[in-house]
């Protein structure tokens, strides 16, 4: 079960989904709060909509999008409370949906904020504060409908690997009123693409694409030391070395229309550190004045 944490706050869980708010009808909810430091701490508890940055960092707001709104149905049991040294406490809350709801994703958040901090003044950020946030959505006339923007690699040459890392980005784009989660694989080879080389997992935590948003989601070539120190002595693998030209099959499951789809498409990148072409030219040169110096003995 995933876990919040912000200034020695714990709760649990941090995200609850309902499958479907069905129109008219009270729903019940609850966390669990928990003080892991060894003073005495004051929270407030307040309600804000949810909404997404094109980094993928999720944003509170007093007032989001209406269509998606969630924040004004929830009704929390207290406003405000202590929590000493090492104590939890569980927090409840209803949600109340209303008799005409309009169709789509809701998203919203219960968020504690620590006594003397004015949340409403400055905006709140999940990475700077604590929530438990809370998605749904209301059945009826839903879309759920993506697109894979761009497929990128930077850099698309690596003169500096391994101290320059390279990485694919993936630009998703929700065009629909329901959250997207997107999967699939990056598939390293060269050659044919039966002979992979590594494979990279896309979006494995199963993040989300809220509605009218887009999302960039980045990974990084995985690579290895090639010589490691074990208990069984030195070890040498090839495994996580590259040097050359290479490619990137992208293969990602999302939806069009509220149909599953996949999309796929595969880019071209190039590992040349320099410190390796530095090598094979000194060895080139050597090579050469060897065999020069060798032609004028024998002349």
């Amino acid at each position: 079960m995933a876990k919040a944490v912000g200034f020695g706050i714990s709760i649990v869980p941090a995200v609850y989904e309902y499958q479907v708010f069905k129109p008219g009808t009270v729903y019940s909810g609850e966390f669990t709060v928990s003080n892991n430091t060894e003073s005495e701490i004051s929270l407030r508890v307040e309600k804000f909509d949810v909404s997404q940055e094109q980094n993928g960092a999720t944003s509170l707001k007093e007032k989001g999008d209406p269509n998606f709104s969630l924040s004004p149905w929830i009704s929390v049991c207290c406003k405000d409370f202590v929590l000493k040294p090492g104590e939890k406490r569980k927090v409840t809350y209803k949600i109340a949906v209303p008799a005409n709801p309009l169709p789509g994703g809701k998203y919203g958040a219960i968020v504690l904020v620590a006594a003397g901090q004015n949340s409403k003044a400055r905006g709140v950020s999940l990475r700077e504060g604590i929530a438990h946030v809370i998605i749904g959505r209301v059945a009826g006339k839903t879309d759920l409908t993506s697109q894979i923007d761009s497929v990128s690699v930077i850099p698309k040459i690596n003169f500096k690997w391994p101290w320059q890392k390279t990485s694919f980005r993936l630009k998703v784009i929700n065009k629909g009123n329901l959250h997207e989660r997107i999967k699939g694989n990056i598939f390293i080879y060269r050659g044919v693409p039966t002979h992979t080389k590594a494979v990279i997992s896309v979006n494995p935590s199963n993040t989300l694409v809220l509605p009218k948003s887009s999302r960039v989601y980045t990974y990084q070539l995985p690579s290895e030391p090639i010589i490691s120190l074990s208990k069984k002595g030195l070890k040498i693998s090839w495994d996580g070395f590259y040097l050359g030209r290479y490619h990137a099959l992208v293969r990602v499951k999302h939806h069009v229309n509220n149909r599953l789809v996949t999309f796929q498409k595969d880019v071209t990148f190039w590992i040349l550190p320099w410190w390796i072409i530095f090598i094979i030219l000194v060895l080139l040169v050597g090579f050469m004045l060897k065999l020069h110096h060798g032609m004028r003995n024998k002349s």
